[in-house]
């Protein structure tokens, strides 16, 4: 009988222990944001070449002092070029630096208009250099130029290049990943080089996404006045953007902007009124890869 006590109390001894409790799951987490991260990628040495069609209609009005406005003065200008980039720089952060060059500038007048002038304008937009920087969000600064002679003007070509290159708009992608039909703001001042100081606030929309391409569009409106008083500008405009998406690199861009200008002038005062319209299509039709 001892034995038999003694077999059980060594058999108890060698039994296994029992596992200890498994560890507490993790809490769980937040799922990912919907949607889109969108981004703006390149390589230094790329060479993005696109064909750009644009139009530049202007009216220019002078009312005196208690009489009534005289009639418009009416600009009309279209042009089709070439828009030849190079990625001569990539920072740290992505941004990219840019040169650009507009080749092959063929101009066309409306009915009535100055086709020498034109074709000045389209010899003067084939002597510009550009140079600007772009974000991985869009934010396009540094817009730099060179080679400007008569009969362009400075404003008017800053106004073509901010509708070509959408400089002057903040970010042009959201920050977080973004659903179809999701949309965000911006807010930006007028930069000085404007003369004015306001404030410049735009809509953005991924409006569709197929074919791995992300379609954007945008509406804006600025309003600012100027340092001496009696100059104000106003203004709207519209955009859409084609963006491919595992590449981030822009496919197409089409911008509408108004701007009316006004201000007094000379002695006795008189009104001056500059309306301004500017309608720019850009569309890639070569990514080189350039050297890396």
């Amino acid at each position: 009988m001892l034995c038999g006590w003694l077999a059980f109390a060594l058999a108890a001894g060698c039994a296994h222990k029992p596992p200890p409790p498994p560890p507490p799951a993790p809490p769980p987490t937040a799922p990912p944001p919907p949607g889109e991260t969108l981004r703006f990628r390149a390589t230094a040495g790329d060479e993005p070449h696109a064909r750009v069609k644009l139009t530049i209609d202007q009216d220019q009005t002078r009312t005196k002092a208690g009489a009534e406005a005289g009639p418009p003065q009416h600009l009309s200008l279209a042009f089709e070029f070439a828009d030849e980039e190079r990625v001569e720089q990539l920072a740290a952060d992505g941004t990219a630096s840019f040169s650009a060059r507009l080749v092959d500038a063929v101009g066309k007048v409306s009915e009535g208009g100055n086709q020498k002038l034109v074709d000045d304008f389209a010899l003067a937009l084939d002597d510009l250099k550009i140079r600007f920087q772009r974000a991985p969000r869009g934010e396009v600064t540094a817009l730099l130029l060179s080679g400007l002679h008569p009969p362009l003007e400075e404003g008017t070509a800053r106004a073509m290049l901010n509708a070509l290159y959408s400089s002057q708009r903040g970010n042009l992608l959201p920050e977080q990943p973004t659903v179809v039909g999701g949309g965000w703001k911006v807010e930006t001042l007028l930069p000085p080089s404007t003369g004015f100081t306001g404030l410049v606030s735009y809509e953005y929309t991924l409006a569709r996404k197929g074919g791995g391409v992300a379609v954007i569009t945008c509406r804006g409106t600025v309003e600012g006045k100027g340092a001496s008083g009696g100059r104000t500008m106003t203004g709207k405009s519209s955009g859409e953007y084609r963006l491919e998406v595992e590449t981030g690199r822009l496919i197409g861009s089409v911008v509408d902007s108004d701007v009316l200008v006004d201000q007094q002038v000379g002695t006795p005062p008189t009104q001056l009124s500059v309306k301004q319209h500017v309608h720019a299509e850009w569309t890639l039709v070569d990514a080189n890869q350039g050297s890396k």
